[in-house]
């Protein structure tokens, strides 16, 4: 089980009691925080060479049920700082300033049917994904397909988790509504 190997290999704790909210949290890194005000220059330009160069990595958290059972793990997005492991309230204003939310959610997602190809995992895996990705509609589901195919992965084994950070555009729920049903049932 992708956890257990993971556990394996690492000085965290293994069981969920040992974790905070039953989650096991595997990166054991030192979380380096970019300033909270507007970003300068410098940072702008090492994010956007970061993913340009897709400089970043995808991080198994397992999530547990109550009785300690693996559910299901979510697949984090880091960057490799020089300083240490910079965590995604701090990268991802800087991707928000810089108009790159979508692009960088597409990077994940190719990053996440790639690392559950290599590492097959037996429970399925979440990725965070912004709403203004999935209401670009037709051109998401059919990168979504590609790189289903592209990695022959179960669809099941990928689930996407919509984050909470921004509204649905023009609060049009019902094509948002109709975007997540077509992908729910045709993938």
């Amino acid at each position: 089980m992708i956890c257990e190997e993971v556990c394996k290999k690492s000085d965290v704790p293994k069981t969920p009691e040992a974790s905070s909210n039953n989650v096991l949290n595997l990166v054991g890194e030192t979380q380096v925080s970019l300033e909270r005000h507007l970003p300068s220059k410098a940072q702008v330009l090492k994010i956007r060479k970061y993913l340009e160069t897709e400089n970043f990595r995808l991080d198994f958290q397992g999530i547990f049920d109550e009785d300690g059972k693996l559910e299901k793990g979510e697949l984090l997005a880091r960057m490799d700082g020089p300083n240490g492991v910079i965590s995604p309230d701090s990268f991802n204003p800087i991707i928000e300033s810089i108009g790159q939310k979508s692009a960088f959610d597409y990077l994940v997602v190719k990053k996440a049917f790639e690392t559950i190809a290599q590492v097959k995992p037996l429970v399925p895996c979440s990725i965070n994904i912004n709403p203004s990705t999935f209401e670009q509609g037709d051109s998401f589901l059919a990168y979504i397909d590609r790189m289903q195919t592209l990695y022959d992965v179960d669809p099941k084994m990928v689930i996407l988790e919509i984050l909470e950070t921004e509204p649905v555009e023009n609060g049009n729920y019902e094509r948002f509504n109709g975007i997540l049903f077509e992908l729910r049932n045709n993938r």
